[in-house]
C-alpha cells in the first residue's frame, strides 16, 4: 500500500514485522514447504545445548529462501488487489475524509454488496 499511494507510514514497519513472522513459521513450524518436507522447528527451543539450531546452515538458507519468496508473492497479490480496486479505495478514503467514521452499510452503499454474499 505504501507503493501505491506513495506514502511510507510507520505502520508499514509492524505490518512487516508480521508478515516475517507469519512466513517463518509457515517455513519453519508449520511445515507448509514442500521443499522442506513435514518438519516443525519451534523457535525457542529449551534443553541441553540451547541456542543450538536442530537444524543445518544449509537447511536454514533453504528456509530464509522459502520464507522471503512467500513474502514476495504475498506482496505482489496484494499490490495489484489495490491497484485493481484503486478507484474502490479513493472512494472509501474520500468517505473517510468527509465523516471519519464509516459502518458497513456506507461502504455497501458506495462499493455495492460484497461479490460472494
Amino acid at each position: 500500500a505504501m507503493d501505491t499511494f506513495n506514502k511510507v507510514t510507520t505502520g508499514a514497519q509492524d505490518d512487516l514485522r508480521k508478515v516475517t513472522r507469519i512466513a517463518y513459521s509457515m517455513v519453519k513450524q508449520y511445515g507448509m514447504m514442500p521443499s522442506i518436507g513435514h518438519l516443525s522447528f519451534l523457535e525457542t527451543e529449551s534443553g541441553p545445548g540451547i541456542g543450538r539450531r536442530p537444524f543445518s546452515q544449509g537447511l536454514q538458507q533453504v528456509m530464509d529462501h522459502e520464507a522471503k519468496l512467500l513474502i514476495a508473492q504475498a506482496y505482489r497479490r496484494t499490490e495489484k488487489l489495490l491497484m485493481d480496486n484503486r478507484d474502490k479505495l479513493k472512494m472509501l478514503a474520500d468517505a473517510l475524509l468527509e465523516k471519519e467514521a464509516i459502518n458497513y452499510e456506507d461502504i455497501e452503499a458506495l462499493l455495492g454488496p460484497p461479490p460472494h454474499g
